[in-house]
This record gives structure tokens, sequence and C-alpha cells, in this order.
């Protein structure tokens, strides 16, 4: 078993890395490669925290993250080690709210071994580090030369930037 310092630590790394990737969202950065999402969800497996993975789901569909058939495989693995067998995990993972929806509580429905249900709901921990700003409140990459000379003059009034279309250096024009 892990230390409790040492999950607690881990803990906050997660919460750190989800509010990271909702920092690079709200930048307009984009989102982390496929492959830093399979090796979270594949280092949740080996710490054992398979029980956060929906979690992990829940997130990634917050960030409009498109889930792709190698991410898809991965989170069924997962959750079929979880759950304990690939229809309870399947049905698990189709529960899911997609992005924008009403609540943030899933319920599941998982088999026990006497053949009854038990239902559990849970509250996602991970979505509070995980503030997206809708699209028109993020920062834009890039700005065109009129937008930077309007937002200029509205920080500083009565002055306005005046921006050649060549070099002076060289004289070669600038795009």
């Amino acid at each position: 078993t892990v230390p409790q310092s040492q999950s607690q630590s881990q803990q906050r790394a997660l919460h750190l890395m989800i509010k990271i990737m909702a920092q690079m969202k709200n930048e307009n950065v984009g989102l982390p490669d496929k492959w830093v999402f399979l090796e979270l969800v594949e280092s949740m497996v080996r710490m054992q925290w398979t029980r956060h993975v929906l979690k992990l789901v829940e997130v990634m569909n917050e960030l409009r993250y498109t889930l792709d058939a190698a991410i898809y495989s991965a989170l069924l693995t997962a959750l079929t080690k979880h759950y304990g067998d690939l229809d309870t995990a399947y049905n698990a993972l189709g529960a899911i709210q997609p992005a924008g929806g009403e609540h943030k509580t899933v319920t599941v429905a998982a088999a026990t071994s006497t053949g009854t249900a038990t239902i559990r709901s849970r509250k996602n921990s991970l979505l509070l580090n995980c503030s997206v700003k809708p699209e028109s409140k993020r920062k834009k990459f890039y700005e065109t030369i009129k937008e930077l000379q309007n937002r200029f003059s509205s920080t500083f009034p009565g002055r306005c930037i005046v921006v050649q279309q060549k070099c002076p250096m060289c004289g070669a024009a600038v795009h």
C-alpha cells in the first residue's frame, strides 16, 4: 500500500495537472497530446485509483477533449479492473454526462457477486480544478494588427500606435 503522505502528494499532483490543462484551454494553447491522457489513465490503474477514472472522463469532457478508440480502450480496461466485468465498465462509461450537462453527479449501477445491484453516486472533486471559460472569454492566440491597435487605444485612452508595413532596418514588407 501507498503511505498516506505519498498518496496525498499524488492527489495534489493530479489536481494540479487538471488545473494546468484547464489553464491551457483558457489560454488557447491547446490540450496535451493523447499520450498524456493515456499515461494518466494507466498511472491511475498502477496506483489503484481506478475508482477515479470516471472523474477523469468528466474532466476530459469538460475540456472538450475528443476521446478516440485508444483512450476508450484504456478507460474500459481500467474500469473493467475496477468493476470486475466489461458490461458494467461499458455502462458506467456510457453514463457520463456530456460536457455542459445538467449535473456533475454520476450514478452507477454495479452488479455484485450475489447478482443484486448497488447504486452509488459520487461528486467529482477534480472538476473543482477544471474551470473552463466560455469561448468568448478565452484569450486569443492571434490578434490582427487592427485588434492590437484597438486594444492599445482602449488601454491607453488618447494614445495610438502607428504600425508601418515595412521593416525599418531592411525595408522588406511585413505581413
